[in-house]
């Protein structure tokens, strides 16, 4: 037996309206070029990868000799990047007279956009949830509690993608991070 399928009218393909997501991706395309212009050939896949997290055009040879050193996690975006970035924004924002409301939702918006301008990896992802947990907490005036953000950045991540349970960046990203909010009850 065969299955039969008859088109009965045309098919029409049209663009629909950009998203946000669309939108970053081709801010992410110009910021590329920009570097590309501005850096000489041999330092722009460097630049590319310390501001967009963007290796691909590492060379091979760099690309082994930072893992061969040790400090390949140099050109990740990671939470080290969110929290000097939403951090300093947010301080920023409330030091020029912005009540906490705006400029609290000013920085979460600027931290999911660059969240996505970078790719979302797992560390990102996992830094940016934290840092909104934050500041939505400073906006509402409640405490911030670190495991707690941890807990529900993994949840998130979890729900999105189960299989970063078995994720080498995943892992590390938590257990340091695990290993920062203990060690602040220790101490």
């Amino acid at each position: 037996s065969f299955l039969y399928a008859y088109q009965q009218e045309d098919i029409i393909i049209s663009q629909a309206e950009p998203v946000w997501f669309d939108r970053i991706a081709v801010f992410r395309r110009e910021i590329k070029m920009i570097l590309k212009d501005t850096f000489p050939e041999d330092t722009d896949p460097f630049a590319k990868a310390l501001l967009l997290g963007d290796t691909s055009d590492l060379s091979y040879k760099v690309d082994t000799d930072l893992k061969v050193s040790g400090v390949r996690h140099v050109v990740a975006v990671s939470g080290l990047h969110i929290s000097i970035i939403g951090g300093m924004l947010y301080k920023l924002l409330r030091r020029i007279g912005l009540p906490f409301l705006p400029a609290g939702a000013m920085a979460i918006i600027i931290l999911v956009s660059y969240g996505e301008l970078t790719g979302f990896a797992s560390a990102t992802l996992r830094a940016v949830i934290m840092l909104c947990l934050y500041l939505a907490g400073e906006v509402i005036g409640r405490h911030y509690d670190m495991l707690t953000g941890l807990a529900v950045a993994l949840f998130f991540i979890l729900v999105q993608s189960p299989y970063h349970i078995i994720d080498g960046g995943t892992i590390l990203s938590f257990a340091a991070m695990a290993g920062v909010a203990m060690g602040r009850y220790i101490l």
